[in-house]
């Protein structure tokens, strides 16, 4: 979808530029990621108070895997989507999934993103949105509130507070 919007690719140009991209990302640069301060903090505190937690992104699902399982964050997660090869999974399958997989309500989950395909993701899947400034997307509160949510954190530590416990 990038590559679509940002330079104007048609499908077959974005898919082969994505596959391009994740070659190198697979091979150079995955692990190269650093994680938010305070993100082990919070998926521990999230856990203790009897959260249940998930990851639903848009990278590649076996590379999340690999991520998330890197850094130690797969301990505290019960379920980890993300995309297939092929982009057939939109962001809204994908969190579903997660929500399937964890026994979920809907009324009762929370999508905490930082782009707006996060945004638009958790409201197609019919649950809510907490934005993130801390992220590579939105920068600012004003940008989170662009779409529907119920709050915005410009650190991990804040998310908790947002949610009321």
């Amino acid at each position: 979808m990038s590559f679509m919007e940002k330079y104007g690719f048609d499908q077959h140009e974005a898919q082969n530029a994505a596959d391009i991209f994740r070659d190198y990302y697979k091979t150079q640069a995955m692990l190269k990621a650093k994680l938010y301060p305070g993100i082990i903090q919070l998926m521990e505190d999230l856990k203790n108070t009897g959260k249940h937690l998930a990851v639903a992104t848009y990278k590649r699902e076996d590379y999340a895997q690999k991520i998330l399982s890197h850094f130690g964050i797969d301990k505290y997660c019960e379920s980890i989507r993300g995309a297939d090869n092929f982009n057939q999974l939109k962001k809204s399958d994908i969190i579903k999934l997660c929500v399937e997989e964890l026994g979920g309500d809907k009324k009762q989950s929370v999508l905490v993103g930082d782009t707006k395909h996060d945004a638009l993701g958790a409201q197609e899947a019919g649950i809510d949105f907490l934005g993130v400034t801390y992220g590579f997307g939105f920068q600012t509160a004003d940008d989170v509130n662009l779409y529907p949510n119920v709050g915005c954190a410009r650190l991990p530590g804040e998310i908790g507070e947002r949610l009321g416990f």
